[in-house]
């Protein structure tokens, strides 16, 4: 009974974990300029692929005075295209973000944020991931990206074009199925079960 017992355990611990989606964490860490520091997540059950527009849920960059919620995005992979003045090589891969009425366009394959004038106050950037959108999970740090958002007068916030304001940052992870942790503390609670017994069958009968 003992080892069937505690081979079932074993069992359930060596069938987890089990992942059920990616998380996609996004982080500026602004140096200098007006927009301030930010982050973000999206949730996806598949690696992202060019042309996907995965929901997140909507956030806020500000400069202090301004806000801007985004709530819009668009993925793609760059054919040869400029952000700001840089050349993205083919093959990079491009994440857009943008407010709701910010033109999110594919421009020589790569997503690019545009603001319009249209609607209320707009901001757009464009983060890119050199080699290809992430095929995997990992950390992929000192991005070239590009934004801009009208205050009305223009606040960018960039690593490209011989410059800088700050750094982006893109982390990619496996999240465990919420049913992993249930089979971990199962397992757990089988085994101090039966570790129990053991230290109460000893005393009795020693």
């Amino acid at each position: 009974m003992k080892f069937s017992v505690l081979a079932f355990a074993l069992a359930l611990l060596l069938g987890v974990p089990v992942y059920a989606d990616y998380l996609y964490t996004f982080s500026y860490v602004a140096t200098v300029g007006p927009i301030e520091s930010f982050s973000f997540s999206i949730d996806s059950p598949n690696l992202i692929t060019a042309g996907a527009t995965p929901t997140f849920p909507a956030f806020a960059i500000t400069d202090g005075s301004t806000g801007w919620t985004i709530d819009e995005d668009l993925v793609g992979i760059s054919t040869g295209t400029l952000l700001g003045s840089t050349l993205l090589p083919t093959g990079d891969g491009c994440f857009s973000f943008g407010t709701t009425y910010a033109d999110l366009a594919d421009y020589h394959g790569c997503a690019t944020a545009l603001t319009t004038a249209n609607g209320p106050i707009q901001a757009g950037f464009t983060v890119d991931v050199p080699g290809g959108l992430p095929a995997s999970t990992g950390t992929f740090s000192n991005l070239l990206f590009d934004g801009v958002a009208t205050a009305p007068a223009d606040e960018g916030f960039f690593n490209c074009c011989g410059g800088a304001t700050g750094e982006f940052t893109l982390t990619v992870t496996e999240v465990p199925e919420p049913a992993s942790f249930a089979l971990v503390a199962a397992a757990l609670g089988m085994t101090g079960s039966f570790l129990v017994r053991r230290v109460n069958y000893a005393r009795v009968n020693r």
